[in-house]
């Protein structure tokens, strides 16, 4: 009766005390690693999205800048690194009042990311040479083409924004011929 298992117990203790046998510990340890490596995918995931926000919040500013200018209004917008807010973007709207004459919004300031997210500007692309601290971006009312970069004629420019925190990286590519966005993730 030595070897026998107890009935009852579920975990194959033996009555002479010998334990779990080798096959019910690799399942036990097979079964913590898949729920480890959920737990640590999970966490990954969670990590990077305030940079999937703040890339978001930006295109949108953006295009939203773009499209008002389109209008009547002229905009003009300033992103930057704020090191006591976060990400902060800045509009400057100038209104066509109905007389024809030019009539300056109060500027407004928005935060679309907080401090633990990273990112950096860049006029031509990826190329590192061209980054600066802040981007200032103008569009053209008649199509809606970027303009002016940096008080710059944007003909020479494609400017980037990259956005990143922890694994997540997104970067925004501004067409400088229509003024059209580009948000997707960096490998």
């Amino acid at each position: 009766m030595g070897g026998r298992q107890v009935r009852g117990t579920g975990f194959g203790f033996n009555k002479d005390g010998r334990g779990m046998s080798l096959v019910e510990i690799i399942i036990a340890v097979a079964i913590l690693s898949l729920l480890i490596g959920i737990a640590g995918y999970g966490l990954s995931l969670s990590s990077g999205k305030p940079a999937e926000k703040c890339a978001q919040k930006l295109a949108s500013v953006i295009q939203q800048a773009r499209t008002a200018t389109m209008g009547k209004n002229t905009t003009i917008v300033t992103i930057k690194m704020d090191s006591s807010k976060g990400v902060v973007v800045e509009q400057e709207v100038t209104t066509v009042g109905a007389d024809g004459k030019l009539e300056p919004q109060p500027k407004t300031e928005e935060v679309v990311g907080s401090n633990d997210v990273n990112i950096e500007f860049r006029l031509n692309g990826t190329d590192d040479s061209t980054l600066v601290s802040e981007l200032k971006l103008e569009f053209n009312r008649a199509n809606g083409a970027l303009r002016n970069v940096n008080d710059a004629d944007a003909s020479s420019y494609m400017p980037t924004i990259k956005v990143s925190k922890g694994n997540t990286t997104r970067l925004i590519e501004i067409f400088p011929l229509t003024g059209k966005l580009s948000v997707g993730a960096m490998p």
